[in-house]
């Protein structure tokens, strides 16, 4: 190879590395890439908490429930069993994203609210199954009969 040969190609390779050293940088900035993490993470962060809030809410709802029906006739249980429903559904569906966000490692990147959607999450299984043993275990249960009238006469 002769030596304006060589130069060329040096000089050819010299551009090309310029080149894309320049749309590396300019692509690639380090601070723009955490800022960018930075916005997902608030991101996430605000989505948890407005979905946790939402949960919140629900469970709330069902929780008045035990407080506003004490004597139900069979049309109120039909309301409620459809109100369980479609409670349930929800706890299911966000069963499943629980499932999927531990996958993800998601504690490791925004524990608090990632703790806090979970535990709701948690509370709203709960409260559907407290709702649901009032109304439909614990009435055909004899002890609860039970205690129920004997509560009664303490009034």
């Amino acid at each position: 190879m002769t030596a304006a040969t060589i130069k060329k190609n040096l000089d050819k390779a010299k551009d090309g590395i310029i080149k894309d050293s320049y749309t590396i940088q300019r692509t690639i900035s380090f601070e723009d890439l955490i800022n960018e993490l930075l916005d997902k993470i608030s991101e996430r962060t605000n989505r948890f908490a407005e979905m946790t809030l939402s949960i919140n809410s629900i469970v709330e709802s069902l929780q008045n429930i035990t407080w506003i029906v004490d004597q139900p006739n069979e049309q109120i249980l039909k309301e409620i069993n459809a109100i369980l429903d479609i409670s349930r559904g929800v706890h299911i569906s966000l069963e499943k994203r629980k499932a999927d966000l531990e996958k993800t490692g998601i504690f490791k990147i925004c524990p608090e609210s990632t703790q806090d959607l979970f535990d709701t999450i948690d509370s709203l299984g709960e409260t559907i199954d407290d709702v649901e043993a009032i109304y439909f275990r614990l009435p055909n249960n004899a002890e609860f009969k039970s205690l129920c009238e004997k509560f009664s006469t303490l009034k």
